[in-house]
Formats: C-alpha cells, sequence, structure tokens
C-alpha cells in the first residue's frame, strides 16, 4: 500500500467507517448477544497461550487486540494535542484524580439507596462489585472511543496510562477507604497490572503508533484514517465480545429476579454518573469538542481486563459481584456509542 496517493479501497473503507459509527450501538448490542449465545468462541479466545520468555507477562488473544488498539490510538497523536497538554498540564491531573473522586463521590451517595433496595445477603456482594469498579483504573478502551469521536487521544492516554500507573498502589487503598478487604484484589492488580504487563501491551504499542506517525508524517497517516477507523472499531467489537462472552451467561444464574433488577439500577447508576459528571466537568472547564470527549471517556470508562480478572480469579465464588461488573461493561459501551454519535454528527 502506497502513502504517495491514497489506496483505492479507501472510499469504500470510508463507507464502511460511516456506516459503522452510524450503527455502532446496534452492533455493540448484537455482538453482546451473540456472547450470550455463543460464549464458547469469546471464552476460548480468552486463553492464555504462554509468557514472554524471561518476563513472566501472560500472553494471549485480549492482550494482543489491546495493544494493537493502542498502537493505533497511537497513530491519532498530532501535535496540536501536545500544544493543549502543555498549555493546560492542569487537564491530565483533573483526569486522573476524577477517575477515583467522582466514583467514589457517587459511592457515598448510593450506599443508602443500595441497603434499601437490596437484603441483606446481598448487600456485601453488590456493594464491593460497586466499590471495585469505582476502585479500578480508565479503561484502555477509552483511547480507542475517544479516537473515534475524533478526540484528544493524547489526554485520554496520559489519563489511562498514569492511572493504570497509580492503580497497583492506589486501588486497595480506595476499596479499603470504604471498609471492604482488598486482599483479593490486591493479589489480583499485582498479578495483572505489573510494571512488565504495563510496559509491555501498554507503553511500548502507543509508543510504536506515536513515533510511526512521527516518522511517516501526519499527512501520510491521515489518508489512512477511514482504514484505521474501521480497524478501531473491529478491534473494539471483537474485545467486547470476547469479555462479554466470560460474563453475559452469568446473568441466567441468578434466580433472584428483585436483586438482579436492583443490582442493574446501581450499576446504571454508578455508571450513568461518572459520565455525568466527567461531562459536567468538561462544560464547567469549558474544554473544546476535542478535550471533552477525551475527559468524558476516560473518566466514564473503567478497566474491563482487570475488573474481569478480579472476577475470574479472586472473586469466582460471589455472584453479584460479578453481576455488578457485567453490567457495568455493558453500560459503559453503550454510553460510549451514544457519545460517540453525538459528537460525530455535530462535527459533520
Amino acid at each position: 500500500m502506497s502513502f504517495a496517493s491514497p489506496p483505492r479501497l479507501l472510499p469504500l473503507f470510508q463507507g464502511i467507517s460511516r456506516w459503522m459509527h452510524a450503527w455502532f450501538i446496534w452492533l455493540l448490542l448484537a455482538v453482546d448477544l451473540l456472547a450470550a449465545f455463543l460464549p464458547g468462541p469469546g471464552q476460548g479466545l480468552r486463553d492464555r497461550w504462554g509468557e514472554f520468555p524471561s518476563v513472566g507477562v501472560a500472553i494471549n488473544f485480549p492482550s494482543i487486540l489491546l495493544a494493537m488498539m493502542l498502537f493505533i490510538a497511537g497513530l491519532s497523536v498530532r501535535r496540536a494535542h501536545l500544544r493543549v497538554l502543555a498549555a493546560k498540564p492542569l487537564l491530565a491531573g483533573l483526569g486522573i484524580a476524577g477517575c477515583w473522586l467522582i466514583p467514589l463521590a457517587l459511592l457515598l451517595l448510593l450506599r443508602w439507596p443500595a441497603s434499601w433496595l437490596l437484603p441483606l445477603s446481598a448487600f456485601s456482594q453488590v456493594w464491593l462489585g460497586l466499590v471495585i469498579v469505582a476502585a479500578v483504573p480508565s479503561a484502555q478502551s477509552s483511547v480507542a472511543w475517544t479516537q473515534n469521536a475524533r478526540g484528544n487521544v493524547l489526554l485520554c492516554l496520559t489519563v489511562v496510562l498514569c492511572t493504570t500507573l497509580i492503580s497497583p498502589l492506589l486501588t486497595p487503598q480506595v476499596v479499603r477507604s470504604v471498609g471492604v478487604d482488598a486482599l483479593a484484589a490486591e493479589a489480583a492488580l499485582n498479578d495483572v497490572f505489573s510494571a512488565r504487563f504495563l510496559v509491555i501491551w501498554v507503553v511500548l504499542p502507543s509508543l510504536a503508533g506515536w513515533l510511526t506517525v512521527s516518522a511517516a508524517g501526519t499527512e501520510r497517516i491521515d489518508r489512512l484514517r477511514p482504514l484505521l477507523s474501521v480497524a478501531s472499531c473491529c478491534l473494539l467489537l471483537l474485545l467486547n465480545y470476547i469479555n462479554a462472552s466470560d460474563a453475559l451467561p452469568a446473568l441466567g444464574r441468578h434466580a433472584d429476579a428483585q436483586v438482579v433488577a436492583a443490582t442493574l439500577l446501581l450499576a446504571a447508576a454508578l455508571c450513568g454518573g461518572c459520565f455525568g459528571l466527567a461531562y459536567a466537568l468538561a462544560r464547567l472547564n469549558r474544554l473544546n469538542q476535542p478535550e471533552k470527549s477525551a475527559l468524558v471517556y476516560a473518566l466514564g470508562m473503567k478497566n474491563n481486563g482487570i475488573a474481569l480478572t478480579l472476577m475470574g480469579q479472586s472473586l469466582s465464588s460471589y455472584p453479584l459481584v460479578s453481576l455488578v461488573l457485567i453490567c457495568y461493561i455493558l453500560l459503559q459501551h453503550f454510553i460510549a456509542g451514544v457519545l460517540s454519535n453525538r459528537w460525530l454528527r455535530e462535527a459533520d
């Protein structure tokens, strides 16, 4: 594929890209339904393949997809993003602090409704699930959503990277601060989000994309934007299918409809509150559209991978914890899709 002129297939990818963005919410729901009724392939794709020699970091298909997604996101970093970040260094700090302060503030508001809606036997599990969601770092998938919404990828990537780096130290403290035993969370965090994991699957792919666009030039990369946009959407859909394949079958195993409904309501309140407060914070600071979308996605979306790891390894005996994580995972992508469609329509 030559960079000298746009490839012949680019008009086709432009059409596909517009169609995928217009219908992405429904594509996401279709993927979730597929995961609910045909989870086997997704569960198989999560299997661990091995480890990097002498490093001890697990290799599996979701990690590779994550690296590809962050490489594409790195290709979207522009000098204008650097200028914004340099001119407003406190903006990244606002995002990093908000990642934990916003959900913790919402937890204070949700404590009484949770205790009122749930029987005592279910409350402890649901509350632990809400606390874990609030305590984990920003989701790497928020970078891809920011890219699809033509936002400031560098700002979002900075928040994701910094919160992920801090999370092994801060997340257990956040969990303990609201009266929950964090031993299981701490063990999973240290195992999954070690510095080695961070360097191999987050830092290096992002840096590689950034160096690629610097070497090739933004004009050449921009010619491939429709192709990159389609690739980013496909990666998001595939990652969501793999995550949902582990999560959705568990929904049918809980028979108490009242508890399930209350759990859905509480997860929706936390997820919607995080997005709503992030949006209000962006409006309050009078951010431009690229910075606003980056901040909203970084603060509204929580790390799916670490939540699923906690659910699968350390908290497998607590089905309602899993239910909270499942609900938040699905809701955050649904809200992200709604916002993406809105912002793209406004941009066009």
